[in-house]
C-alpha cells in the first residue's frame, strides 16, 4: 500500500482524535475529508446526535462510542427534516449487477456463522466485482428508487479500501510518532450504499489488542440489508447458528408515533410497547419471526401523554388544566377563563345554595355539566374513574366556579356565599380534612364566629385554587383506592401539608400521570390486578423523588402469559436472533434483525411495489431483514 497515502490517512485519524478531546463539551463532531467524497467523523462518548438515522445505526451494529464513522455526505448526523433537497440521489434508475457464481461464493446458503472467511488484512487487494457501471456486463437488474434515498453511502470497493488502510495502521505501525495514539483508536464504521450483490449497507473494523496493548488482529463486521418480504416468506428461511445458544427477542408496539410500517396499532397518545427475550438451544432449527414462548422474559415500556380525549380520566385532566391556569394567573395576573356569558355563574351558585337550604343532601344536588366529553370516544374506560359520592360544599363550588368568565364573577359568587352564611340558613357539610379558606369560613359560621375573608387583589383566585386542589386531590385518591391498587400510606408525599399552591399542582399532575398509566395498562394489556398494583406503587414512589419528564419511559417486568392476547393481536415490529461464538476468546456474532420500517434511509434497494407496508388491512405486514455478521482474524 502507498506509504504516503497511509501516512496521510493515519495523520488525519490522529488529528480527529485530538479535536474530539477539545470539543467534547461542545457536542461538536470533528470531521476530515479523507478521500474525494469520503468524510471521516470522530464520535466521542458524550456526543448527543438528535438523529434517528444515527441512533438506528448504533442499535443495529451494536457499537458504543467512541468510534469513527466514514460516509459520503456531510449531512449524515442531521435529522432528516433538516437535510437539503439536494441530498437526494440523482443516479440511474437501474444498476446492473453480475450474478455471483457458486465457485466464488464465500458464504453458505444457510448463513452459518462459521463459514465467514477472508483475511481483513488483505482487503486492499480484494476487488469489488459485485457492481459494474455500464452495459458491458450481463447480469441481473436491481431496481433502484431515487425518490427517497440519500447519498450517504460509499461504493463497497471504496469502503473496503478505507478499512484496509485502517487495518494497515495497526499491522505495520508505519506512522512516525503516531503509533501509540493509533493503537488507542476505536472501531471504524463505513457507510455503504447497498448497490452491490449482497446489499451491504455498512462495514466496520475493530482493532483487537491483548492486555499489554499488543496488536492481535481485527474484527470485521458486515451489515447486509435485504428487501422487505412477508412473514411467511421469511419463516421459510431456516438457519442454524453455530454458537451454543441463540438469544431471540421481539418487540411489539401497541401504539407509538415512531412506527410507520403499516402495522395496526391502537390509536392513542404516548407509547406502549412490549419487549420479550428468550433463548434457543444449540443446533436447534430456528424459524424466524416465530412467537415468543411462554417462558420468555417480558417487560412493558410505557410513556404517558396526558390529555387524550378518549381516556376516562379526561374530565380530571380538564379540571387540572383549569387549576393550572388559575395558579399561573396568580403570578401573571392573567387567567384563561373558560365560562361563557350566556350562562351567568351566579345563577348556578344561587341554585346550589337554595337546594342546600331546603335540606337536600349534597350528594343529591344537581349541577349543570361543566365539562363535556363525547362518550363514543371514551375507549380507555377501565372502571377506575367514578363520580365521587362524598363531595362536600367546596367540592361542589369548584365544579361551578371553574367556569367563571371573569374575576368579577368570582368575587360576586364568593360575596353571595358569605352573605348566605351570615344569615345562618346555610350550613353545608365540610370534610374534616378540608383546610381551604372557604372551608374554614363555613366551619366558623357553624359557631357564629365567621369572619368575611378578604376579597381584594388575588385573594379570590387563591381561594378558588385552594378548593380546586382540595377537590382534585380527593378525586385522584379515590380513583386509586377504588381499584385497590395502593393503600393510604402511599399518599403521604402527595398529602403533605403546608405546601405552596404550585407544589400542590405539581403533585396533582404526578397523580394524574400515574392514573393515566394504569388506565392504559389495564385497558390495552388487560394486566392482572397484582401487576397493575405493582406498577402503580412503582410510579407513585418514582414521582416522590423525580420531576415529571414527558420523555421518560417507564419499564415494568410482567409475566409473558399476561401478554398473550396482545402478542396474538399485534404483529411484532422488531424481531431479532443473535448467535455468538468465541474465536480466540473474542466474540463473533451472527444476527438476523427483522423490522417493519426500513432500517437505513440511505439504501437504494426498492421493495416490489406490490409488496409495500401500508395502513390498509388488505396488505400483510412486510419485514425488512438486516443481517449483521462478524469475522475475527488473528495474526499468527
Amino acid at each position: 500500500m502507498d506509504s504516503d497515502l497511509l501516512s496521510s490517512f493515519g495523520g488525519k485519524i490522529v488529528k480527529l482524535k485530538g479535536q474530539s478531546e477539545d470539543l467534547k463539551q461542545d457536542n461538536t463532531i470533528p470531521c476530515e475529508l479523507i478521500q474525494d467524497d469520503a468524510y471521516c467523523y470522530y464520535v466521542h462518548e458524550k456526543t448527543n446526535v438528535p438523529s434517528d438515522r444515527f441512533t438506528r445505526l448504533k442499535e443495529i451494529i451494536d457499537v458504543k462510542a467512541p468510534f469513527i464513522l466514514v460516509c459520503r455526505s456531510e449531512g449524515f448526523f442531521l435529522a432528516p427534516e433538516k437535510l437539503d433537497n439536494n441530498d437526494n440521489e440523482n443516479s440511474l434508475n437501474f444498476v446492473t449487477a453480475r450474478k455471483k457464481s457458486s465457485r466464488s461464493s464465500k458464504t453458505s446458503s444457510n448463513g452459518d456463522q462459521s463459514t465467514m472467511c477472508g483475511s481483513p488484512l488483505k482487503l486492499d487487494i480484494i476487488a469489488d466485482l459485485s457492481v459494474f457501471d455500464g452495459d458491458s456486463t450481463s447480469g441481473a437488474s436491481v431496481h433502484v428508487d431515487n425518490s427517497y434515498t440519500l447519498k450517504f453511502g460509499l461504493k463497497l470497493h471504496k469502503a473496503r479500501k478505507i478499512l484496509s488502510m485502517y487495518s494497515h495502521l495497526f499491522s505495520s505501525l508505519k506512522i512516525e510518532g503516531a503509533g501509540d495514539k493509533i493503537i488507542e483508536s476505536p472501531t471504524l464504521i463505513t457507510i455503504c450504499d447497498g448497490e452491490n450483490i449482497n446489499s451491504v449497507s455498512s462495514m466496520s473494523l475493530e482493532p483487537l489488542f491483548d492486555k499489554v496493548n499488543n496488536f492481535l488482529g481485527v474484527k470485521i463486521t458486515e451489515t447486509r440489508s435485504e428487501p422487505a418480504d412477508t412473514k411467511i416468506c421469511h419463516m421459510k428461511r431456516s438457519s442454524k447458528f453455530s454458537s451454543g445458544e441463540v438469544l431471540c427477542s421481539a418487540k411489539y408496539d401497541i401504539f407509538s408515533e415512531n412506527v410507520t410500517g403499516g402495522v395496526s396499532q391502537i390509536d392513542a397518545q404516548g407509547l406502549l410497547s412490549l419487549e420479550l427475550e428468550w433463548k434457543k438451544k444449540a443446533g436447534e432449527s430456528l424459524v424466524p419471526l416465530h412467537d415468543p414462548p411462554l417462558d420468555s422474559k417480558a417487560k412493558v415500556n410505557v410513556q404517558v401523554t396526558s390529555g387524550d380525549i378518549r381516556s376516562s380520566a379526561f374530565t380530571l385532566y380538564q379540571e387540572l388544566e383549569i387549576l393550572g391556569s388559575i395558579i399561573e394567573g396568580l403570578t401573571t395576573r392573567q387567567v384563561n377563563w373558560i365560562g361563557t356569558p350566556e350562562h351567568p355563574l351566579i345563577d348556578s351558585v344561587e341554585n346550589l345554595v337554595e337546594q342546600l337550604k331546603v335540606g337536600h343532601d349534597i350528594a343529591d344536588c344537581k349541577l349543570e355539566t361543566t365539562t363535556t366529553v363525547d362518550e363514543y370516544n371514551i375507549r380507555f374506560d377501565c372502571g377506575l374513574i367514578e363520580d365521587r359520592k362524598d363531595l362536600d360544599f367546596t367540592d361542589l363550588l369548584w365544579k361551578i366556579l371553574q367556569n367563571c368568565t371573569s374575576s368579577a364573577d368570582l368575587v360576586e359568587a364568593f360575596n353571595y356565599i358569605i352573605l348566605e352564611l351570615r344569615k345562618g340558613d346555610l350550613q353545608p357539610r365540610i370534610h374534616t380534612h378540608n383546610v381551604t379558606t372557604i372551608g374554614q369560613t363555613v366551619r366558623d359560621s357553624y359557631r357564629g364566629q365567621m369572619r368575611a375573608p378578604n376579597m381584594s387583589h388575588t385573594a379570590p383566585l387563591i381561594y378558588l385554587a385552594e378548593i380546586g386542589c382540595q377537590k382534585l386531590t380527593q378525586d385522584y385518591i379515590q380513583a386509586f383506592l377504588n381499584g385497590n391498587l395502593v393503600s393510604m400510606s402511599h399518599f403521604d408525599y402527595y398529602l403533605a401539608g403546608n405546601l405552596e399552591l404550585e407544589d400542590k399542582l405539581l403533585r396533582l399532575q404526578k397523580l394524574h400521570n400515574a392514573l393515566e398509566m394504569i388506565i392504559l395498562l389495564k385497558q390495552c394489556l388487560h394486566l392482572p390486578h397484582v401487576n397493575l398494583s405493582e406498577c402503580c406503587q412503582f410510579m407513585l414512589k418514582h414521582y416522590e423523588i423525580h420531576a415529571i419528564d414527558p420523555n421518560h419511559h417507564f419499564t415494568f417486568d410482567v409475566p409473558t402469559s399476561c401478554l398473550s392476547n396482545a402478542i396474538q393481536n399485534f404483529p411484532a415490529t422488531e424481531w431479532k436472533a443473535k448467535g455468538v461464538k468465541l474465536v480466540a476468546n473474542i466474540s463473533e456474532r451472527l444476527v438476523y434483525h427483522f423490522t417493519v420500517d426500513p432500517p437505513f434511509d440511505w439504501l437504494k434497494i426498492k421493495t416490489d411495489e406490490r409488496k409495500s407496508n401500508t395502513s390498509s388491512d388488505d396488505h400483510e405486514v412486510l419485514y425488512h431483514l438486516t443481517i449483521v455478521k462478524d469475522s475475527v482474524s488473528i495474526l499468527s
